[in-house]
């Protein structure tokens, strides 16, 4: 009698390895200071236009010798001089008001832009280093 091999098993299924590499989260960096000052810039206006609204308020007007942003700030000083501090602040501060709320309504323009560096300038016409002393004291240096 003629021996009949057995049959042979069936293979072994190859046993599958999956590998997940779960790295560490690393956050964005935070942005520097430049970047934030940078994003700052321009979401109030474009570059080119807050370059020229600055030109227009601080270079000279021919023939005058003075620029816009200088004389404003000059009549401001005057007010506050003849009118007293209350004057001064008041017509300061109510064209940087104006220009402020139209940048952000509205978005900055190159006319609103000149309005807000002009109306800023204007401002330290304003501003003397003895108003915070007597707001808090009540006491007046002269």
């Amino acid at each position: 009698m003629v021996a009949v091999p057995a049959p042979k098993p069936p293979p072994l299924p190859v046993p599958q390895v999956h590998v997940h590499v779960v790295l560490p989260y690393e956050p964005e960096p935070e942005p520097t200071r430049w970047q934030r000052l940078w994003g700052w810039l321009t979401s109030i206006g474009r570059p080119w236009q807050i370059c020229g609204a600055l030109a227009l308020a601080l270079l000279p007007i021919p023939g005058v010798g003075y620029s816009v942003a200088t004389i404003w700030a000059s009549l401001v000083t005057e007010a506050r001089a003849q009118g007293g501090q209350d004057a001064g602040y008041a017509l300061a501060l109510t064209p940087l008001a104006i220009a402020v709320m139209r940048i952000v309504r509205g978005g900055g323009t190159l006319r609103r832009l000149l309005l807000l560096a002009v109306s800023l300038v204007g401002l330290m016409g304003a501003i003397d280093l003895y108003d915070p002393i007597t707001w808090i004291t009540g006491v007046d240096p002269s």
